[in-house]
């Protein structure tokens, strides 16, 4: 090697550093060595007196010299892009949202920074012990004369060229639309079948299992064992999800596994399960790790669920509920009928009687008889019909675990809609036929009422004290008072003398 070698081969970044330091200092100050060349004179003649102060206009402030060293760790292309890899310590995460913490190894440490805006990009939660991999800058903090790294992002060690995979890999798969909302498949919202793809040895198989099962015991799962982590965990992943996309039967699938690392989850962060996901033709929710993980699959996916157990929440319907809404409009319908029946029975009581005669109201109460068997009938009727419901529905909640309810509860439905529907009819026409019929009658009636014979300018006569019409002259003597009945009122009047018809008397006589 040669020895007019150019030093900045040998040295080290620190000797360099302090090498431009001195530079800087040499290039401020070349106005200034004559009075510094002075200034070293009147030192030495001065030893003997133990003190000196050199002048004032040639001295650089504590600011500025940090300032001097800001700009040249500015400047260098080594210390303005840095990565470094080392321990947290000593971390701490201020209110304001900015990190301060150390990074250290077995022979040195540097204080770090990372502010809030670069802190809430970061992908997990950093603490005391963690080796990581930070990339930023070193600079001074002039106030107290410190370097430290300007964190711009960090990453836990051996996981830096995987975040970058997965953030490729993601900008990638967007470009090319497969993220888009438009193209999500909606989820049925009564699945008959359905696939996961899972480990059946981890907990999110169980986890499904028993929370579906619980809300709806009669569906009908359907697992494809695939590894989740791995390096053969991809392949099987996509197998299973082109396994089970061809099943007929299979309404949607769930492609789910439990929490763990990123390293852990990186099998669902792969292009090969993306693409399987995006040509699967079925319904896919995706449920990986936990909530606050995200991968590449659940962006895919027509849908994600934060976890396992929630999935399943998503893709079943609780049995339970949907029976007490059953039961619900039963009872609805039973008081519906049982209100209208009581409505029109309240209605033919409160009906005025008074002015009909004795015929009249044994034929009234006959036809009240019969609607109350009608009535009373109807509501048999109703009564076996719903008791004859309550036990059918009764016998197929018990087969419930065993097959699917809900095309049944929806006949159900539309028989109970269609009974309720021509009841009314039924009921509307029975009580309008009743209506016109009294109606019929009413008129009749007032036909007959001497009221009607009194509009028509006759009287009828009556003796005051007994109210007894009189039928004959023979019932009234000379002398004697009665009362004359018109349409608007009676007249009291004084007996002169008593006529009676004697032709008519003879007729009767020779009859």
């Amino acid at each position: 090697m040669s020895s007019r070698q150019s030093p900045w081969i040998t040295k080290s970044p620190v000797q360099i550093l302090m090498h431009r330091v001195r530079a800087q200092i040499q290039r401020v100050n070349r106005d200034r060595m004559t009075a510094f060349s002075n200034f070293d004179k009147i030192m030495g003649s001065n030893d003997s007196l133990g003190h000196s102060n050199p002048p004032d206009k040639d001295c650089l402030t504590v600011f500025q010299v940090n300032t001097i060293i800001r700009e040249l760790m500015a400047d260098s292309p080594v210390l303005s892009n840095l990565v470094v890899q080392g321990e947290i310590s000593n971390f701490v995460r201020a209110s304001s949202g900015h990190l301060y913490f150390s990074l250290k190894d077995d022979r040195a440490a540097i204080r770090c920074v990372m502010f809030r805006g670069n802190a809430s990009r970061i992908t997990f939660q950093p603490s005391d012990g963690d080796s990581v991999v930070a990339r930023g800058q070193v600079n001074v903090f002039e106030k107290r004369g410190e370097y430290q790294l300007y964190c711009n992002s960090m990453a836990p060690a051996g996981m830096g060229e995987m975040y970058a995979a997965f953030m490729e890999l993601k900008v990638r798969l967007e470009k090319e639309g497969l993220f888009d909302p438009s193209i999500k498949k909606s989820i049925p919202p009564f699945p008959r079948k359905i696939g996961v793809v899972t480990s059946l040895t981890g907990a999110a198989a169980r986890d499904f299992f028993n929370v579906a099962r619980r809300r709806d015991p009669g569906v009908n799962i359907v697992f494809a064992n695939a590894l989740v982590q791995g390096d053969q965990a991809p392949v099987s992943i996509a197998t299973a999800i082109d396994s089970l996309g061809t099943v007929e039967e299979v309404d949607l699938l769930v492609v789910t596994r439990g929490g763990g690392s990123f390293e852990e989850l990186m099998a669902f962060n792969t292009e090969i399960v993306a693409r399987a996901i995006a040509r699967c033709n079925k319904p896919i929710i995706a449920a990986i790790g936990h909530e606050t993980d995200f991968s590449i699959a659940e962006f895919v996916a027509d849908l994600r669920a934060p976890t396992p157990s929630a999935a399943a929440e998503l893709v079943t319907r609780d049995t339970g509920d949907l029976i007490r809404r059953v039961l619900d409009q039963r009872r609805r319908l039973h008081f519906a009928v049982n209100s209208i029946l009581r409505d029109r029975a309240s209605r033919l009581s409160r009906a005025d009687f008074r002015r009909i005669g004795d015929n009249l109201r044994l034929w009234i109460g006959q036809a009240g008889e019969n609607i109350d068997v009608l009535s009373s009938r109807m509501e048999r009727g109703m009564n076996y019909k719903i008791k004859y419901s309550t036990h059918a529905l009764e016998r197929l909640s018990g087969r419930l675990k065993g097959v699917t309810p809900y095309p049944l509860l929806a006949d159900m439905g539309h028989r109970f809609a269609t009974l309720h529907r021509s009841l009314l009819i039924a009921q509307k026409r029975f009580m309008e036929n009743r209506e016109n019929r009294l109606l019929q009658a009413d008129a009749h009636l007032s036909g007959l009422s001497p009221r009607a014979v009194l509009n028509r300018g006759f009287a009828w006569l009556e003796k005051p004290l007994f109210s007894v019409p009189l039928r004959s002259v023979r019932e009234v003597d000379q002398g004697e008072i009665v009362r004359a009945r018109l349409v608007d009122g009676s007249l009291l009047c004084h007996v002169e003398r008593v006529e009676p018809d004697t032709k008519k008397g003879k007729g009767e006589k020779n009859g």
